[in-house]
């Protein structure tokens, strides 16, 4: 199958088998389609995330995250999924404007009716640069971006999930804070170049996660951890990560390097 109206820059090739950004593709045009793959037309915007908590037949909001995707500074290839902060920012708005919250609970609540979805859940989805926000995709389950959310508001998660998936009514949460509040963050670091991590016992303890063993391989562009920090704004709390990521990066060595020695 031949997509005539794919123009260089304004159509991505998709992997329908893929997750976190990977297996994605700018298409220029007559490009061929795949069984394996969808086409999505690209529109600039700011990539953001809703959890929800479902049982079935109504839902709550639990907060609404920017998704970080495709950061160059965490070493990410592009359309990557690098991170979330919690919670949304933008730096035009003064609160978190009524209309999207209203879009997103009328989203949330269709969607749940829809597909009955239980339990805990999450949309992605774009604020495209103008126009009306767009639903990106549905994960019914656990998010990435909803650990944020526990430490923001001190949610219990997990008797959230079950409570919703034994019928129980999800509870009321506030709504998101903008301004005065603090800004929850994680982002994942992608290996520069070929690294041998040193000692990662006290990882855990300094705020890091998903944390490879003492004297592991790390490959060019794999993950070597997530890290995890906080700040009075958003800019200030990315701006931790970096620090955080820094310092990993400063605990390994280049294993090419190593081994020529």
């Amino acid at each position: 199958q031949r997509q005539e109206a794919a123009l260089p820059g304004q159509w991505l090739l998709k992997g329908r088998k893929s997750g976190g950004g990977t297996n994605i593709y700018r298409v220029s045009g007559n490009t061929h389609l795949p069984p394996s793959y969808l086409l999505q037309e690209y529109c600039a915007g700011i990539p953001a995330s809703v959890s929800f908590v479902a049982n079935g037949c109504t839902a709550r909001i639990l907060g609404v995250s920017e998704q970080l995707c495709g950061c160059e500074d965490f070493g990410a290839p592009e359309f990557y999924y690098t991170g979330s902060i919690s919670p949304l920012w933008l730096n035009n708005w003064a609160k978190f404007p009524p209309e999207l919250w209203n879009w997103l609970n009328k989203m949330v609540l269709e969607v749940t009716a829809q597909f009955a979805l239980k339990g805990l859940n999450g949309i992605d989805f774009l604020l495209p640069d103008q126009g009306e926000p767009l639903v990106l995709e549905v994960n019914p389950r656990y998010s990435a971006s909803m650990e944020l959310f526990a430490k923001a508001y001190g949610y219990d998660l997990f008797a959230f999930h079950v409570g919703a998936c034994q019928g129980g009514s999800p509870p009321l949460f506030p709504p998101p804070l903008l301004g005065g509040g603090r800004y929850f963050g994680k982002a994942i670091v992608y290996a520069p170049t070929d690294l041998i991590v040193g000692n990662t016992a006290n990882w855990f303890q300094l705020g890091m996660r998903d944390i490879p063993h003492p004297g592991e391989e790390i490959p060019v562009g794999s993950p070597v951890c997530t890290v995890l920090a906080q700040g009075v704004s958003r800019d200030r709390c990315l701006e931790a990560l970096r620090e955080r990521q820094r310092w990993v990066l400063s605990q390994a060595v280049n294993a090419r390097a190593k081994r020529d020695r």
